[in-house]
């Protein structure tokens, strides 16, 4: 079959910045909407303006061979990257031409003279979905535009959307079982805004919490989910978050055009047997992410007569993500829950951070943060990365620092109080974190932190194994650039 390629739907705006061609085939680029600068803000009743974001293009296919890759840029350049590094990709470039193979398939970012106006490109594997149009239990999405508003999804159903397909929408679900979300297409939620929010929360604009804020896909008190394929674009607030679910498996989802205030990527909350796979996400706020169920005054979470206090046995394995603003891959910070324990990152590019950390623990909360392994993580700092900073006004702007030496947090491990606790007054703690084959490159040493509450609220047992920086293995914990804080004990480096 070797390579499969998709129109835009009718109704689609094409992107002209690049010409592509995959394996001398035509392929027209989708639109994106990202973050520009990383000026993110507490939600102040309407969204950021224009002028703090860009459009950028991207590009999906199929492939099960090696496919050759051709772009025309309608500007000049100097220099070409194809992120992640990992793949170890050096493009040939002609004046304005460049061409590289992709052997496998995965997510790529090909970037001219910086990040800004790159190009994504998702090579998918060819899919093998037993989906029938007519089927009772299918809500099947074919070529075109459609406008479905919000799908609430019910055990059994599978909705399905088509590789020529858009949908302006999103998709929940409730007490539901054996649900599928499968497809090439888009789930754009451009069409939804928080006043969805302030009307299901009975509430005007400025007071929605973040609980009653939108995402495309939300799902709680569900079981045996599968989502695979997709491309979620535009979240009006956190993209994919399933709540106190139960054996949920997340495939190949790609996730973009987050520019919206906090639209994080994936967001496990309170849920057992979860799996985050091949996906890519660029975020305008934390990327990967397990968290606690968000409450106001830290209480139990109860549905039916049933609490759900406890994260056990979440992984993320094989992403790639860009992060432009908040923490990469992160435990936290809302963490209301008894436990968050057994749970991995694996084997993923972190191919740009604008935030706060790449890795990071930040128990802000009262919850036992144990068993955590970060392994087989390639951190990649930029030679310029722009400081995040909190919008406090309609009046303020941002100051973008062409020659900022700010790096994020390479590991950051904190139990600690701060506006997120909503006043919370019952800490937390961390124990037996590992990370193991840490590669970073970066021209400066990046900083690493960690320091706990008090001496029953602290951090523990860390175990650092095998941290390179620009591949050299690094043996003083000093000298790596970690400082460790107050009530923090057992912070080993090997």
């Amino acid at each position: 079959m070797a390579i499969k390629t998709y129109p835009l739907p009718e109704g689609e705006c094409q992107n002209t910045l690049y010409e592509i061609f995959i394996d001398g085939k035509r392929v027209q680029a989708h639109s994106a909407r990202v973050s520009l600068m990383p000026f993110n803000r507490h939600w102040p009743g309407h969204q950021r303006t224009m002028d703090q974001t860009e459009v950028i293009p991207f590009v999906s296919f199929d492939m099960d061979e090696k496919a050759h890759v051709r772009v025309i840029s309608q500007k000049a350049f100097k220099n070409a990257i194809v992120r992640p590094s990992s793949k170890k990709i050096t493009p040939v470039c002609s004046g304005r031409e460049i061409e590289f193979d992709i052997e496998k398939t995965g997510q790529y970012s090909l970037e001219l003279d910086g990040v800004y106006g790159a190009l994504q490109i998702f090579a998918n594997p060819f899919s093998n979905y037993s989906v029938f149009e007519n089927d009772p239990d299918t809500l099947y999405f074919g070529p075109g535009i459609h406008d479905a508003g919000t799908i609430n999804m019910h055990s059994g159903q599978t909705v399905y959307i088509h590789e020529e397909a858009v949908v302006y929408g999103e998709i929940h679900a409730t007490d539901a079982e054996n649900i599928r979300i499968l497809g090439r297409g888009i789930l754009d939620h451009g069409k939804i805004d928080a006043k969805e929010g302030a009307i299901n929360s009975g509430k005007n604009t400025e007071e929605v919490v973040d609980p009653f804020r939108p995402s495309p896909m939300y799902f709680t008190y569900c079981k045996n989910i599968l989502i695979e394929g997709i491309t979620i674009r535009d979240p009006a607030f956190l993209a994919l978050r399933p709540i106190a679910c139960e054996n949920v498996e997340i495939d190949n989802v790609k996730i973009i055009g987050c520019w919206r205030y906090n639209s994080d990527g994936i967001d496990f909350i309170n849920t057992i047997h979860g799996r985050a796979r091949n996906c890519y996400v660029r975020s305008f706020d934390d990327s990967l992410c397990l968290k606690g169920f968000y409450f106001l005054n830290q209480g139990e979470m109860f549905h039916n007569g049933k609490a759900y206090p406890v994260m056990d046995d979440v992984m993320y394995e094989n992403c790639v993500v860009w992060n432009d603003w908040g923490k990469a891959l992160e435990v936290g910070v809302d963490l209301c829950a008894m436990e968050i324990k057994n749970c991995a990152f694996k084997n993923c590019d972190i191919i740009h951070c604008c935030g706060g950390a790449y890795m990071d623990i930040s128990n802000i909360d009262y919850a036992h943060v144990h068993n955590i392994v970060f392994e087989d993580i390639r951190a990649e700092y930029d030679p310029v990365i722009q400081r995040p900073t909190l919008q406090k006004s309609d009046e303020d702007t941002y100051f973008i620092d062409h020659e900022s030496r700010y790096r994020p947090y390479l590991i950051l491990l904190t139990v600690d109080y701060s506006i997120y606790s909503h006043g919370g007054t019952v800490r937390g703690k961390i124990e037996n974190v590992r990370f193991k084959d840490i590669q970073t490159t970066s021209d400066i040493m990046p900083p690493s932190l960690t320091h706990g509450f008090d001496e029953e609220h602290g951090v523990k047992n860390v175990t650092i194994e095998n941290l390179t920086i620009n591949g050299e293995k690094q043996t003083d914990l000093k000298k790596a650039g970690f400082t460790i804080g107050e009530y923090a004990e057992d912070i080993r480096l090997i």
